[in-house]
């Protein structure tokens, strides 16, 4: 699962330094705060992923994946919504 999570948001990654090759104009600092906020993320959802609650318990480690899963979800929505919004505004200034 770490793995993947650090391809994920790697990806999110990749694609925000290209929309910063591709629109030069948007603000710098949006396009770092944004970086800033993924490797962020990346760290929070490995850690998260790595401590999981007691093994013992199936139900609980169960929810505790779906909350992780969910909230990763959400979070990566989050994040290409806002590369996204900051290509638009690239975008318009055209």
């Amino acid at each position: 699962m770490k793995k993947e999570i650090g391809y994920l948001f790697g990806s999110l990654f990749s694609d925000m330094l290209i929309c910063r090759y591709l629109f030069p104009e948007t603000k710098q600092d949006e396009f770092e705060s944004l970086a800033t906020r993924i490797c962020q993320q990346n760290d929070e959802f490995i850690r998260r992923a790595h401590h999981a609650p007691s093994k013992r318990n199936k139900v609980e480690v169960k929810k505790y994946y779906r909350k992780l899963y969910a909230d990763l979800d959400a979070e990566l929505n989050a994040l290409a919504s806002e590369i996204d919004r900051l290509t638009d505004i690239s975008d318009k200034a055209r």
